[in-house]
């Protein structure tokens, strides 16, 4: 049997690989499959801790493109550049570009129903798990490795390794970096090797569209790689291969000009590249770390580390395997250089953008540690004794540093007597000292004989392939317990015209809610699935501006820099907006804002204490109400301001008076200054009473107003996370957040004003502030805003808005009359993308409240137009075109010295 399995494979070795892949894979799935009883293929949606971005992201953004990209396709649809139903309005491409939306392997999605979306999602996450490995067998034959049973081990352990398993249900385009770094190198060699340039061309161009944001780590990994590769002959020729590399890729990239360039542009706009901080990792983050090169753990800072002892102990060993005896010294330093940069915050900031820290670069390690065991098993490393041992020694010390950085953290975490304290520290002192010796190469512990005796050939197979086994069960475990329903898309959105009947307006109007489906109050996209119009938002290309204008107001924006949900129920605001309808469910404690009335209630499943992580779809038997209210004093789209207010004299007011001068000013960089009152805020003394972190007072009387709590100089001691600070009414529950600086989620948050909703008439209000018990806060006040004046300010802006407003593919235009010369604000974020023109001649935009569109228009009636095209577009679009033709160009003369070399050499 097991010489008919070798035969087998040595003449079919593609064929094995992708039997052993389905086989695997399939066998990933089981844990799944046992949770829900049944088999099926209709997605999975990981959701630990505080990320959606699965559920919440990735498969409603491929919903949402797959559905626009069929409908022009298929069904002749104009092809929506600009789409006013993305957040408060967002660039198609902008949007989904970060979010594979060029990915070739997209036309699977494009080829299934769209009803089979959680299928599409499946497969593709699949098939960029299997090209993991194909990639990995084709460039270890193109190095050397000769054997088929160590070219498919090697196609597996790469496949299944711990980084790319654990992206692949957690961020599956993540899993594009290990696919596409060996198909970079593969082409560089190729290149080296003077066989081909088209390949190497080819990976970087579909690299570059697939996801442009991991195109920065493979092309450091393929950079450190092919350095190393080259630099042992620093000769003229290799030189010219250099040369001819990085020609070759920019090439590669500028063929990709139309996804890299708008995206590198809008990078300058968007949100979540403001600065979050350098940070040195903590002992416990390095102990994480560490572990995650040893076991299948999560590291911190996203580092998903080899996950694999016998790996790392492989690797160790062959760093010190003499260099003459094996030509690949590259895979040597390579393996040391990543393995070192893991550990060095400052490299992890850069290469990300210098944001924040984060370790996602880490997959690329396990290119050399694959090609390290595959060298290994193909018997072309022949390891001495002294090698075994100074890999054992260092592994060794390793360990030893991990149980020393363990003891640090014990020592200062954890209240413990003296004499245990002292113990402790003695111990540590041995265990440093154990650790100096064996770094410096003295053979204290000989490697035992069965450890050694597992990097023999077969054995290593056999133990590899057990722990890829291992690992699978590991990560799948892991997830089986914080995952949404294999078919959670069609679980939490089972009828997709739920709101159609109520929102049938043509008009321009928007939607707020604070409950997304999944009981979530943040990270969420719903309404691209329900197909209306919203205030929020949950994108890592979200624009900046819409961030800036939510936080001059001091909106509570859970999402921080990844986007924004709503305006907090705000009535000013969302009448400002065109808020038209607001949807409250029956479960979540919320009051409709001041002229918001009840139209129409729905039943919708209702959601288990559990939340959305529970097992068994989250969703129980029951129905609850779903309140639809409709805005009495809503505002047509594009109206008319007539007094304008300079920037810093508006940023001179405080953030109540913000919001009311927005129904008489608009607010422009050189609008004029004006002395304003500001609001005084009434500081609560005499009745707040502080217990356990809960800070509790009255509020007398509230009549006709919106109730709102300001905590200003929040502190929180020895904050390592996330934390939740609650604001709750008997009839309202709010929450807001602060993170430690960063962390991917900062942002200065150390002052939260919160809209505790609108209230008729309400004697003894209680209030309760909910903060962990290490807060510090300097004051606590709050403020009563009379919102009745909305009704007649409103109906004063209504009398001169657009009419007869069309909305088109890339724009919108329409007709104003105005008595007199002011500014038409557009509530859409403000984007260098829009062109703007009055009766047919172009005019400057200006923005708006810092984060509108307004436009300057004369008295009288005028045809109003806007029109939008993704900035950067048109010039990149010319830029593939010519690289397209330059690349063809070298293809033929290419071609055509293979024909005469081959006549050459037939004669």
């Amino acid at each position: 049997m097991k010489t008919k399995i070798s035969a087998f494979i040595n003449k079919h070795l593609y064929l094995s690989y992708t039997l052993l892949f389905l086989l695997l894979y399939t066998f990933s799935l089981l844990p799944f499959e046992l949770k829900d009883s049944h088999f099926s293929l209709q997605g999975y949606f990981s959701e630990p801790a505080l990320y959606y971005d699965g559920f919440k992201q990735h498969i409603v953004f491929m919903y949402d493109f797959i559905k626009q990209l069929k409908g022009f396709f298929f069904h002749g649809e104009a092809f929506q550049i600009y789409r006013f139903d993305i957040g408060l309005g967002a660039d198609f491409f902008i949007t989904y570009g970060f979010y594979g939306l060029w990915d070739p392997l997209n036309i699977i999605a494009l080829i299934l129903p769209l009803s089979e979306i959680g299928l599409s999602y499946t497969l593709i996450s699949a098939t960029r798990v299997y090209l993991c490995g194909l990639f990995m067998i084709i460039l270890a034959k193109q190095l050397g490795i000769s054997k088929n049973s160590s070219l498919l081990m090697t196609g597996l352990v790469y496949a299944f390794s711990y980084p790319v398993l654990y992206s692949a249900f957690r961020h599956p385009f993540f899993v594009n970096g290990p696919l596409y770094l060996p198909l970079l190198i593969i082409g560089g060699e190729l290149i080296i090797k003077k066989k081909s340039l088209f390949l190497f061309i080819l990976a970087v161009f579909l690299s570059v569209i697939s996801q442009f944001y991991f195109f920065v780590y493979t092309s450091f990994g393929f950079t450190v790689y092919i350095i190393i590769r080259l630099w042992d002959e620093l000769k003229v020729k290799q030189f010219i291969n250099l040369i001819s590399i990085i020609i070759y890729a920019l090439l590669g990239v500028l063929l990709g000009s139309f996804v890299v360039f708008p995206n590198l542009l809008a990078l300058m706009e968007v949100s979540r590249t403001t600065p979050k901080g350098l940070v040195l990792y903590t002992i416990k983050e390095l102990i994480t770390i560490i572990l995650s090169n040893l076991i299948p753990v999560i590291g911190a800072k996203y580092s998903i580390g080899i996950g694999n002892l016998v790996l790392l102990l492989g690797c160790f060993i062959y760093v010190f395997h003499k260099e003459k005896e094996h030509p690949h010294r590259y895979l040597r330093l390579s393996f040391i250089s990543f393995f070192i940069l893991q550990f060095i915050s400052l490299f992890a900031f850069l290469i990300n953008g210098c944001t924040y820290v984060n370790n996602r670069w880490y997959f690329m390690i396990m290119v050399p540690v694959s090609l390290i065991f595959g060298f290994i098993i193909d018997g072309q490393v022949k390891l001495a004794e002294k090698d075994y041992q100074k890999g054992y020694e260092l592994f060794l010390s390793i360990i030893g540093l991990l149980l020393i950085l363990i003891l640090l953290q014990i020592i200062i975490t954890f209240k413990i007597s003296l004499i245990i304290r002292i113990f402790l520290i003695i111990l540590l002192l041995v265990l440093i000292g154990v650790s100096v010796l064996l770094i410096r190469k003295t053979s204290l512990i000989n490697m035992p004989t069965f450890i050694q005796s597992i990097f023999e050939t077969y054995k290593y197979k056999k133990v590899m392939f057990m722990l890829i086994i291992i690992t699978i069960l590991a990560v799948m475990g892991y997830y089986m317990f914080d995952t949404t329903p294999k078919n959670g898309f069609e679980v939490y959105y089972p009828n997709k015209d739920l709101y159609q009947a109520v929102f049938n307006d043509d008009e321009f109007y928007r939607v707020e809610h604070k409950v997304y489906e999944g009981n979530v109050l943040k990270y969420s996209n719903d309404n691209l699935v329900y197909g209306f119009k919203a205030t929020y938002q949950y994108n890592s290309m979200v624009n900046g501006y819409v961030n800036k204008y939510l936080d001059t107001l001091e909106v509570t924006n859970l999402n921080n820099t990844t986007g924004y949900n709503g305006f907090e129920g705000r009535t000013i605001l969302l009448n400002l907006n065109h808020v038209k309808y607001l949807i409250i469910r029956e479960s979540e404690k919320s009051l409709p804002p001041y002229g918001f009335k009840l139209v129409k209630t729905v039943e919708v499943p209702k959601y288990n204490d559990k939340g959305f992580n529970a097992l068994q779809g989250n969703i129980t038997s029951e129905l609850e109400k779903v309140y639809i209210y409709e805005n009495e004093n809503y505002l047509d789209f594009g109206y008319m301001m007539y007094k304008t207010l300079n920037e810093t004299s508006y940023l001179n007011l405080d953030y109540l008076t913000r919001q009311e001068v927005l129904l008489d000013y608009v607010v422009l960089s050189q609008g004029d200054i004006v002395n304003i009152d500001s609001h005084d805020y009434h500081v609560v003394a005499e009745n707040l009473t502080i217990k356990n972190g809960s800070y509790q007072f009255t509020i007398p009387r509230v009549t006709n107003q919106e109730v709102y709590v300001y905590v200003e100089g929040m502190e929180i001691l020895a904050l390592d996370d996330m934390v939740t600070i609650t604001y709750e009414t008997k009839d309202v529950l709010r929450q807001d957040s602060i993170s430690p600086k960063g962390k991917n989620t900062y942002k200065d948050n150390a002052n939260q004003l919160i809209n505790l909703g609108y209230y008729e008439n309400e004697t003894n209000l209680y209030v309760t502030i909910s903060l962990p018990k290490e807060a510090k806060v300097k004051r606590i006040s709050y403020a009563l805003l009379d919102v009745t004046q909305v009704t007649t300010k409103i109906a004063e802006l209504n009398q001169h808005v657009l009419k007869n407003v069309t909305f088109t593919h890339n724009g919108f235009s329409g007709e104003i009359t105005t008595p007199h010369d002011g500014y038409l604000v557009i509530s859409l974020p403000y984007s260098k993308g829009f062109k703007a023109f009055v009766d047919g001649k172009e005019t400057e935009i200006y923005l708006a409240n810092l984060g509108l569109m307004a436009i300057k228009v004369p008295s009288g009636t005028h045809h109003i137009s806007f029109t939008y095209m993704t900035k950067g577009l048109t010039t990149s679009l010319y830029l593939s075109l010519t690289s397209l033709i330059v690349t063809s160009g070298i293809f033929i003369v290419f071609i055509i010295k293979k024909i005469k070399l081959k006549r050459k050499v037939s004669n």
